[in-house]
């Protein structure tokens, strides 16, 4: 049977009405599973007694007790140690309170941020060193508008469903960009770095962080305020998530302040009021210091820091010094003033009033670190930090004088620190570096043609020798800027003085001999004694000891040890070389001053170098226990103590917890900064001219047992430190230039016999 088209339409047009009706009841149950099954109430739905949404699927802060120990992070912007020369009363009566009754001391920035905010709020938040760049200032409150939809859903969108809400009268706080930052900074480190890890080790132990703060800044170009809080990441835990206050409605409309905007005091008041019944730590961010920073106006940033000091004296309405803890601290120096010292205060139980802040991190009065900030905070609520970290807990001692002395003495050390690390450390080291490289040059082609050198060279010659010793000593000149003066300092202040004029009376080998004695006192007194000769001056720290202000750099180490070996080559005996080796390995590597383990390591190198010259390769087995031991005795010290004071110390405690997360991200680190100061040109000049002197000596003398040990030094200075040519150069610099006047002078009598 055909069908035609005809047939067709009359068939269709018959059962339409079936197959609109059947269409239809599709429809409806499509629509009435669809409702059921997505949990939401539909047409067909059966109502429930409540919608099911987040606020039912996670949990949500509860009140704390009221009688709960609380600690206060109130985190500044700008602030200097230079500042606290003409004192804090410039800012308000609250500012001359916190300088008198909270301990004092200055943030070490150098290696923990430096004037990079985010790298330093990075830092803060996790406890070590860190990364960050502005999407760390990315926090939001859940409802407000971010990228063409609401923070909460950014966040679900690129994070996942956070853990936990706010209550309804406080603000969940998202930052979406967290996780991925902290995976950026893991490939750099080739370590876990969680950004967050104060407020995640203190969620771990149930306790809760309330944030309150907005830095926001107004766009030149576009007319709108921007969100960039970066302080407020101190507040959120490993997977930018917290709770408190962060929008605009912070802020008050002021003409005479930065934008036309500052924090709005009753505002400020009602949520703090809020935030302390929820919170065990509150960190709060004014942010009208930073905006002062952001409008570069020096006229309105001691305004905005006196309006700053104004909040905080709200926060102390609400303090107990005998049960809560306060820490005031400025992360960030204003543009002009990089590489200062930054002001820190605590006050609290513990921490003497009006005292002096200090820290097992740096092993000095003054002088702490942004990590040791984390660590202290931690430490009071008696949290255990979720993977290890770089601070120490904060300690403070009596400061017996009076106001003015005190603020001389921190405003003096930021003054110096910043003229050594910013001036005068690399102008010293660069013309170290290149008058070495010409006079070893010159001296090498001298020994390898057979030349005569004059008297006049070997002048020359020894002040160059002295120049790391009196620049190391230098500062003592203009001591009395930070402490009284006195016939002890005077009478140290002439040693300098001493250095320089000694190399023109040099005429013999006795003279010689007192001369490298004397350099060799001076670098072995200073490690034995924390630097007294070279610390807390008014160039801060020697050019020497680098910017490290807990003890010996590697330069420094390479030094000592190099002038204890220079001496022994002055003793008829051998073994004395040997021997004067291992007291330059206890000196570097005892918790003294900083326990440099790879400059211990660098002379137990040498040490075994010696022994395989002097006895041969069988002793050279019997030679390696004795580095052993002394690396037993500085492991046996650092694990009997309660806490680690030193790197070996830190180190020890990371391999314990996590080995694969502590050796392979060192040596990677170590040779990533070694391979950085291959690029600078003074140390390869300095270097290059160092092992060429060596081959000059190695022509002339042969394989002889002092050379090889000198080769044992540079490869151990090499392997054993993370400063590329600047370690094997500075432990070579005195046994050569001791070699080479020890030539000249032989020469000069042998001249005079014949």
């Amino acid at each position: 049977m055909m069908i035609s088209p005809k047939w067709f339409g009359r068939w269709c047009g018959k059962h339409i009405r079936d197959w609109a009706s059947l269409l239809i009841a599709g429809a409806l149950v499509g629509v009435f599973f669809n409702a059921t099954a997505s949990g939401q109430p539909g047409a067909f739905a059966l109502p429930s007694e409540e919608p099911v949404g987040f606020e039912r699927i996670l949990p949500r802060l509860k009140p704390r007790p009221t009688d709960a120990p609380k600690a206060i992070l109130f985190l500044m912007e700008g602030l200097t140690g230079q500042d606290l020369r003409q004192g804090l009363a410039l800012y308000g009566p609250v500012a001359l309170w916190l300088e008198r009754k909270a301990a004092g001391g200055l943030v070490a920035t150098m290696g923990f941020g430096g004037a990079d905010r985010y790298r330093s709020l990075a830092t803060l938040s996790a406890g070590m060193k860190a990364f960050g760049d502005g999407r760390i200032g990315r926090v939001l409150e859940q409802d407000e508008v971010w990228e063409g939809t609401t923070a909460f859903a950014a966040y679900q969108r690129s994070v996942g469903m956070p853990p936990f809400l706010a209550p309804d009268h406080l603000k969940t706080l998202l930052n979406p960009y967290l996780p991925y930052l902290s995976r950026r900074n893991q490939s750099f480190q080739m370590k876990t770095v969680p950004l967050g890890l104060l407020a995640g080790s203190l969620s771990q132990k149930g306790l809760q962080v309330m944030t309150i703060g907005c830095q926001d800044i107004l766009d030149a170009e576009t007319g709108r305020f921007v969100v960039d809080r970066p302080a407020l990441l101190a507040g959120l835990n490993d997977i930018g998530v917290g709770a408190g206050f962060a929008g605009r409605k912070l802020l008050k409309k002021d003409p005479n302040y930065p934008f036309g905007v500052r924090a709005d005091e009753k505002r400020w008041e009602a949520s703090l009021r809020t935030a302390w019944d929820y919170g065990d730590l509150l960190v709060l961010a004014p942010g009208d210091d930073a905006r002062a920073l952001a409008c570069e106006s020096e006229r309105l940033f001691p305004l905005a820091v006196t309006h700053t000091f104004r909040i905080l004296g709200i926060t102390r309405q609400f303090l107990r010094p005998d049960r809560d803890l306060l820490i005031v601290v400025s992360y960030a120096p204003r543009e002009g003033l990089e590489g200062s010292l930054l002001p820190v205060w605590v006050l609290g139980k513990g921490f003497h009033s009006g005292g002096l802040l200090r820290s097992l991190s740096t092993h000095r009065y003054g002088i702490v670190t942004l990590p040791d900030v984390t660590a202290t905070l931690l430490h009071f609520f008696g949290a255990t930090p979720s993977q290890p970290i770089h601070g120490t807990p904060l300690l403070s001692v009596p400061y017996p004088k009076d106001l003015n002395e005190k603020r001389l003495y921190l405003s003096g050390l930021a003054h110096s620190v910043r003229l050594n690390d910013g001036f005068l450390r690399p102008s010293v080291l660069t013309v170290w570096g290149w008058a070495t490289a010409f006079f070893f040059l010159l001296t090498a082609f001298l020994i390898a043609t057979s030349g005569t050198a004059t008297d006049g060279w070997l002048r020359w010659l020894l002040l160059l020798g002295s120049f790391p010793a009196a620049t190391h000593l230098s500062s003592l000149l203009l001591n009395f800027f930070l402490i009284t003066v006195s016939f002890y300092w005077l009478l140290l202040a002439v040693l300098p003085v001493l250095m320089i004029i000694a190399p023109f009376f040099v005429t013999s080998p006795r003279l010689l001999s007192l001369l490298v004695i004397a350099w060799c006192f001076i670098w072995v007194i200073d490690a034995a004694l924390r630097g007294l000769l070279s610390t807390d001056t008014p160039f801060g720290n020697s050019s020497f000891l680098a910017a490290r202000f807990y003890g010996l750099g590697n330069a420094g180490a390479g030094l000592l040890v190099g002038s204890l070996l220079s001496a022994g080559f002055l003793h008829p005996s051998v073994v004395a070389s040997g021997l004067l080796l291992i007291v330059g390995a206890l000196l570097c590597g005892l918790p003294f001053f900083g326990a440099n383990v790879g400059g211990a390591l660098m002379a137990c190198s040498g040490f075994v170098a010696f022994v395989s010259a002097r006895k041969g390769f069988k002793w050279t087995l019997a030679a390696l226990l004795i580095p052993i031991a002394i690396l037993s005795v500085l492991v046996a010290i650092e694990v009997s103590r309660p806490e680690p004071m030193t790197h070996l110390g830190r180190f020890l405690r990371d391999v314990f917890a996590d080995p694969g997360q502590t050796i392979w991200p060192m040596i990677y680190r170590k040779v990533s900064i070694s391979l950085r100061v291959f690029r600078a040109a003074h140390w390869d000049a300095g270097l290059l001219a160092t092992l060429t002197l060596l081959l000059a000596f190695w022509y002339r003398l042969g394989s002889d047992f002092r050379l090889k040990t000198l080769i044992g030094l540079a490869l151990g200075g090499l392997i054993f430190n993370d400063t590329g040519p600047q370690t094997p150069f500075a432990v070579l610099f005195y046994p050569l230039i001791t070699l080479s006047a020890m030539k000249v002078v032989s020469d000069a009598q042998t001249k005079k016999i014949s």
